[in-house]
């Protein structure tokens, strides 16, 4: 019997002969591994046998790659925006393509996600929107990069169990929080006008700081380097479709819309980025750490809470 392998894309087993998917056409990400085991609660997740797997698996640049063109090509796959459409819903048809887009009714926040679900409000201004849309969709393919690369490294199919524990990687702490929020910001910054750059969420997060605390200062630092360099691949991902013709149609909107540049927060677009090692690394220990703090039982109620949330939304 031949051997098989399941696509880290749509989960659909495939022989391991194939290159490509036979029913979504991705790349089959193998390196000698099969995918076909399927975690069935925490307990099967979090366990000794799964921590080894990930120190001692090596994550290399060609199955990072694999992995990003994967996303890629999961979205071109489905790609095919309607004609005589605005900008604004364009960008919310790309959102789609791996999430949903919702407005909200209520609340001051002007956007949020959640369980594979952006939540927008609709009294924004249209510029606004998209730029809320960008920043939120970065969030979910962030995640998206962390839940291949678990697939990959515990050779298993993806499931709510595994998207809650990449969602917990990124928001388990602030650090974890703060690349999050850098790499959104910065990819949403690429694709808008010069001069209404904002790092906001950004700022929060370094105005909890206490001046005193130089070697927090410092992780701080180095975790908005890292998030610069994983704006650089979601950026990537949204290139593919977002290119020079619907940029200029989101910059036609910003005009129209009559919102003033504020030119305010743009230096931290010079924060500087790692080597692709220093990236790798850091997702690698991102992963080792969250997976012990994931692995206390004291924690299980809001992984329960995240998986909640992803069973709920995926309703909708």
């Amino acid at each position: 019997m031949d051997r098989i392998i399941y696509c880290s894309s749509c989960g659909i087993k495939n022989s391991m002969e194939n290159t490509y998917c036979d029913t979504c056409n991705s790349f089959l990400v193998k390196d000698d591994k099969t995918f076909g085991k399927t975690i069935n609660s925490f307990d099967e997740l979090f366990n000794k046998e799964n921590m080894s797997l990930i120190h001692n698996t090596e994550i290399t640049s060609n199955i990072y790659d694999m992995i990003i063109q994967n996303i890629i090509d999961y979205g071109q796959r489905k790609l095919s925006i309607p004609e005589n459409i605005s900008c604004l819903e364009k960008i919310i048809y790309i959102a789609n393509l791996y999430t949903k887009c919702i407005y909200k009714n209520k609340g001051s926040n002007t956007g949020f996600y959640v369980g594979n679900v952006i939540f927008i409000d609709d009294r924004l201004y249209d510029s606004e929107q998209i730029s809320t849309i960008i920043h939120e969709l970065t969030h979910h393919l962030y995640s998206k990069i962390f839940n291949h690369l678990l697939m990959y490294i515990l050779n298993v199919k993806s499931n709510k169990y595994l998207e809650a524990f990449s969602w917990f990687c990124l928001t388990n702490n602030s650090l974890a929080i703060t690349s999050s929020e850098f790499a959104s910001h910065t990819t949403e910054n690429r694709f808008i006008p010069y001069g209404y750059q904002s790092y906001s969420s950004v700022i929060n997060q370094l105005s909890k700081n206490s001046k005193e605390d130089k070697e927090y200062e410092e992780d701080l630092h180095a975790a908005m380097v890292f998030g610069n360099n994983m704006s650089e691949d979601t950026i990537k991902i949204l290139e593919t479709f977002i290119n020079d013709n619907l940029r200029e149609e989101i910059l036609t909107q910003f005009r129209l819309d009559d919102k003033k540049p504020k030119y305010v927060e743009m230096e931290l677009e010079d924060i500087g980025e790692g080597t692709v090692e220093y990236k790798l690394s850091t997702i690698k220990y991102f992963l080792e750490t969250s997976f012990v703090e994931a692995s206390k039982i004291e924690n299980r109620q809001i992984l329960n809470s995240i998986m909640g949330a992803y069973e709920y939304y995926d309703s909708l």
